[in-house]
């Protein structure tokens, strides 16, 4: 055989395994890790009743104020749990003696004490608080972030808990992040009760694996196709498609009340996907609303006076 034959297809085969080494090989390997640190609870204080980053300034202020107001409406509390789905859930309800109640869904990473920042809106407005544990968070069972299909199931099932155990009669949901695809996927469930009525979602994603892949290069990894490998182990271990599922795909079967805010400096939801999910949205009575100020997940941090009139005025319509 000719011996430079020989050498091209050895030299062929040598850089045929380095590329499937490096765009193959270690982006499946990065894939799984990132997919077990993000999208899956490790035990412990993970995804528990604690701060979710207290180095971040305004994420601590929210944190402290949200303790605070629990603290003072301590009298009006009722701790409440469920299983749903074969997953043990808790949650807490504020009861102010009125007959409309809000269930506060955080996003990833989150328990029901980072909810604690949003229930003044709804308190103002004239609405009970429920905020809860969603699987995998807190003290609720489960160990992976589904990023809404499954998880909202759950809610529907708190909605029905607040109307047969404590006779409320209207039901708004509050999303942030994850918690708004949440929201979103309860809302157009089949069974979703008539009397839930309004939706209020707070930086909604249009799919998680394009939100998530953001994140990544914001991090300056390689997100493709590292991302790719991560929605692959979602699947595997959840049977959601992150990447060609999502509230973008859901958001035209929304036929009743739903607000979306957004801020202009998200760095996960950009303008252009916000206005998609707006002129998608199948609902008559739908409402668009822009914050100048504040990042992903801390609009409200940044403009507290709007972010609650927002909220009041879109009840009252």
């Amino acid at each position: 055989m000719n011996p430079w034959l020989i050498v091209s297809i050895v030299c062929f085969v040598i850089i045929g395994s380095d590329l499937i080494v490096q765009f193959l090989v270690v982006p499946a390997i990065v894939g799984k890790k990132l997919y077990f640190h993000f999208l899956c609870r490790k035990g412990g204080n993970n995804w528990g009743r604690v701060c979710s980053d207290p180095t971040n300034y305004e994420q601590r202020v929210m944190w402290d104020r949200g303790l605070a107001w629990a603290k003072e409406n301590a009298a009006c509390k009722t701790d409440v749990e469920q299983v749903s789905d074969g997953f043990h859930l808790y949650g807490e309800y504020y009861d102010f003696g009125s007959k409309n109640a809000v269930i506060i869904v955080p996003g990833r990473a989150e328990s029901l004490c980072y909810s604690y920042f949003y229930a003044p809106s709804y308190q103002r407005a004239g609405y009970n608080v429920l905020v809860i544990d969603k699987r995998s968070h807190g003290k609720s069972d489960g160990m992976y972030e589904d990023c809404g299909k499954h998880s909202s199931i759950d809610i529907v099932r708190w909605a029905q808990m607040l109307h047969d155990r404590f006779g409320v009669e209207h039901i708004a949901l509050h999303g942030i992040c994850v918690g708004s695809a949440i929201c979103l996927y309860a809302y157009n469930r089949p069974e979703c009760p008539a009397y839930v009525d309004h939706l209020i979602t707070d930086g909604m994603f249009t799919t998680f694996y394009v939100s998530f892949r953001r994140h990544i290069q914001e991090l300056h990894r390689q997100a493709f196709p590292t991302t790719d490998f991560t929605v692959i182990h979602a699947h595997h271990y959840t049977h959601t498609d992150l990447k060609h599922d999502g509230p973008i795909y859901q958001i035209a079967k929304t036929k009743k009340p739903t607000m979306l805010m957004f801020t202009k400096l998200d760095h996960y939801t950009l303008p252009k996907d916000a206005e998609e999910l707006y002129r998608r949205c199948g609902a008559e009575k739908k409402k668009l609303v822009w914050f100048d100020k504040g990042l992903h997940s801390h609009v409200r941090i940044n403009n507290e006076e709007k972010y609650d009139t927002e909220i009041a005025a879109f009840l009252k319509e």
